[in-house]
């Protein structure tokens, strides 16, 4: 079992997973505050009803600087068909940015605004589920999304199977 404190004598448990020997162990707590030092111990219970405690341990989790620049993976599944999954565009801001995410059909006419609005920095998933602005299944073919954030502006293409 595991146990977490930010002072020296108030542990709480904070996981009940039995510790099997040998080690190494490992343990991942998400529930932290960065910034914040935390102690663990470790209980370890052997077969007979013996126990041992471990620890403790210090360790705090820094906050790290966000990326220096705008960043647009590729557009996964692709080719797709809407009627499997969505395809997936995600992307990367570096500072709070009002973000526009609009498709293209390969005419250049606008197929639908998937997003338009201004977002935190960090990591941002938008599914596309292959409909127009009207809510109707747009043709099978070659589309083209465009990511405008700031002065960053990049296009992909991604195609539609039916």
């Amino acid at each position: 079992m595991s146990y977490r404190s930010t002072e020296d004598d108030n542990y709480l448990r904070v996981s009940s997973d039995l510790i099997e020997p040998p080690g190494p162990y490992q343990f991942l707590d998400d529930h932290v505050t960065p910034g914040t030092r935390y102690l663990y111990r470790l209980e370890a219970l052997d077969r007979k009803g013996g126990w041992q405690i471990f620890g403790p341990v210090a360790a705090q989790m820094e906050v790290t600087a966000p990326a220096l620049d705008h960043r647009l993976e590729r557009i996964r599944p692709n080719p797709f068909h809407p009627e499997h999954s969505s395809t997936t565009i995600v992307f990367e801001l570096a500072g709070r940015e009002h973000a526009r995410l609009q498709f293209f059909d390969a005419s250049g006419r606008l197929v639908r605004v998937l997003l338009d609005e201004r977002l935190e920095a960090g990591r941002h998933v938008v599914p596309w589920d292959g409909r127009n602005e009207r809510g109707e299944p747009a043709p099978s073919g070659v589309y083209f999304f465009r990511l405008h954030a700031g002065t960053f502006s990049r296009t992909q293409a991604v195609v539609k199977v039916r």
